[in-house]
């Protein structure tokens, strides 16, 4: 494909300083010239979106345990450490090495299906299902999208209604 010159300058190494150099300083522009500075101007928009996308992500220290590749990898390797130290702790007990690693392997398979199904059951009862929080979040952001259409006198009379029913409540106890 053969690009015009601004947009390859816009998708070269370095084409940053060149996008803004193809729009600036420009006052009269035929329309060719136009249609480039345009695709210059919006090739550095999405050059700054897509740097900004990237920034604006959870960062790692607030996430709980669990939920990153370096947690994952320790969980991984503790749990084959677990099972080699188990493995030889038995054979230097004197458990024969055919039967400790029967063992080692019934009871790290065992640990872990259990230690997942407990921690599914757990986030099942306590409703912590990725499921259940993206409807929560779909209805808080309904809701918050609602509030702000909703006209100034609208929001006033809503807002009377609530304080209105906070009273009665404090009167009823």
């Amino acid at each position: 494909m053969n690009f015009p010159s601004a947009l390859r300058a816009c998708h070269a190494p370095g084409g940053t300083a060149q996008c803004l150099a193809s729009t600036s300083g420009r006052r009269h522009l035929s329309a060719r010239q136009t249609l480039l500075s345009r695709s210059a101007s919006r090739c550095q928009r999405l050059r700054v979106r897509s740097s900004n996308d990237q920034d604006s992500g959870e960062k790692d220290g607030n996430k709980p345990f669990g939920y990153t590749r370096k947690d994952v990898i320790l969980l991984g390797g503790g749990i084959i450490g677990f099972g080699y130290a188990l493995y030889y702790g038995l054979q230097a007990a004197g458990v024969d090495s055919l039967v400790a690693g029967n063992f080692v392997q019934l009871f790290v398979f065992l640990g872990i299906g259990v230690g997942y199904i407990s921690t599914y059951l757990f986030r099942v009862a306590n409703k912590e299902m990725t499921y259940v929080k993206q409807l929560e979040d779909y209805e808080e952001a309904v809701m918050k999208k609602r509030l702000e259409e909703m006209p100034e006198t609208e929001r006033e009379r809503l807002l009377q209604e609530i304080e209105n029913e906070k009273e009665q409540k404090q009167k009823i106890k």
